[in-house]
């Protein structure tokens, strides 16, 4: 499936899915969390083996897709499924507080959005704000590009609907697996296909200003920043912050009514962006560690297609020893800085990341209120003790077992991804 597949997809008709192909950290396994439709991605040749009209269990949480199961499988699987909605009970009274770790610590949960039509159910999750709003899954469903008015009217909608909270919304990060055909068809836009994110926009300029008018628009109803996917280094940050700064004054002149200001931040993403962090904190008011392309772009490998067989590359050593240095470089030139990847979701990670120094997290929705729940029973010098023995292991197969073991011996009665473990 491409992004642009998964949007259109009948929700009407739609129970979950599993492919063939892709991996946790695609594009498609982001949607189909933030449409809360089921889905195992990447799990390897299995159509072929399957009649149309059989039946089977798909289970979104452990990952797995049992075909022709037994009725001793389905038992067990619908104890499962009771025994997560009543852990998801017993711990709903925390969803709305704030995330504070059992020594006082407080630590900022913020949510991922990737459709203004999740917003309501956002809401309801007890986050501090949104962290990273995925701008570019408003132009996947389309057929042609949106307006600037349309633009505005969906970026305002979601200031206002979490405004005094704030909202940083990623600018366009088009190209790779989220191309869009009528893009691809476009007569000035030659050789798109080998452009992605901020090389993009800034290349072909009338592509982006767009939507840059539309957040200067929408950033008087709300507490709004933005920052630049995929930044290299210094050179492309302060071409971008130069262009997002003519449009303003373009709208001003005009006599378009926006904001004065705004906060003008990056996503770290890629290896040449961690080295030199120490110099693009010199230029930015917040950074946000992106993970999903971190990790495959830090290790050689294509984020659409790390399959099963890659499970433990999250956990490398050398993805935690740069959270470890964009963290530090940040905290020395006194910016926030944000994980908004997957692992900020995922409750295996909480303490390492915790350790490392991050105190803000963005992530789906639907994590929010497990790694509050870790978060209530660990301390800061725990999880600093722990990173401390986990730096130390060589490979990410190792440091993938140590988190594992390490959560499962002492927290696993708060893990949902438990329960099937423990059937």
């Amino acid at each position: 499936l491409m992004p642009s597949d998964t949007i259109m997809l009948p929700r009407d008709k739609l129970l979950g899915f599993a492919t063939e192909g892709g991996s946790r950290l695609s594009h498609v396994a982001i949607l189909a969390s933030a449409l809360r439709i089921p889905a195992v991605v990447g799990i390897g040749a299995f159509v072929d083996d399957i009649e149309s009209g059989e039946f089977a269990l798909l289970d979104g949480t452990s990952g797995t897709l049992t075909v022709r199961p037994t009725q001793l499988q389905i038992d067990g699987f619908q104890s499962q499924v009771v025994r997560r909605e009543e852990l998801e009970e017993r711990f709903s009274v925390i969803t709305t507080e704030p995330a504070v770790m059992k020594d006082g610590e407080r630590v900022h949960l913020f949510a991922n959005l990737e459709l203004p039509d999740e917003l309501e159910r956002i809401a309801e999750s007890g986050v501090d704000g949104i962290g990273l709003y995925r701008t570019e899954y408003g132009y996947l469903s389309r057929e042609d590009l949106p307006s600037e008015d349309e633009l505005y009217q969906d970026y305002k909608r979601v200031a206002r609907a979490f405004k005094p909270l704030p909202v940083t919304f990623r600018t366009l990060d088009l190209g790779a697996d989220k191309a869009l055909p009528l893009l691809r068809n476009h007569e000035n836009l030659e050789g798109i296909e080998h452009l992605r994110s901020i090389r993009l926009c800034l290349r072909y300029p009338d592509l982006w200003i767009p939507q840059l008018r539309a957040l200067w628009r929408a950033a008087r109803h709300g507490d709004v920043q933005i920052m630049f996917p995929a930044i290299p280094g210094v050179t492309e940050f302060r071409a971008a912050k130069e262009l997002a700064l003519t449009v303003r004054d373009d709208l001003k002149r005009e006599g378009v009514a926006c904001a004065d200001e705004l906060r003008m931040g990056l996503m770290i993403e890629l290896p040449s962006a961690v080295i030199v962090s120490d110099l693009l904190a010199l230029e930015a008011d917040f950074f946000s560690i992106g993970t999903n392309d971190l990790i495959p772009y830090s290790l050689g490998l294509e984020r659409a297609y790390m399959d099963a067989t890659m499970v433990s590359e999250p956990y490398h050593p050398s993805i935690i020893r740069s959270v470890r240095h964009v963290v530090q470089e940040a905290s020395r030139h006194e910016i926030p800085v944000t994980v908004c990847g997957e692992i900020a979701g995922d409750p295996f990670y909480v303490l390492p990341l915790i350790g490392l120094g991050v105190r803000r997290l963005s992530m789906s929705p639907a994590s929010a209120a497990q790694i509050k729940r870790v978060l209530r029973y660990a301390t800061v010098g725990e999880a600093e003790a722990f990173v401390g023995s986990v730096l130390r292991l060589p490979t990410a197969q190792a440091v993938d077992y140590e988190l594992h073991r390490y959560l499962l011996e002492h927290y696993a009665h708060l893990l949902v991804a438990n329960v099937a473990a423990s059937e």
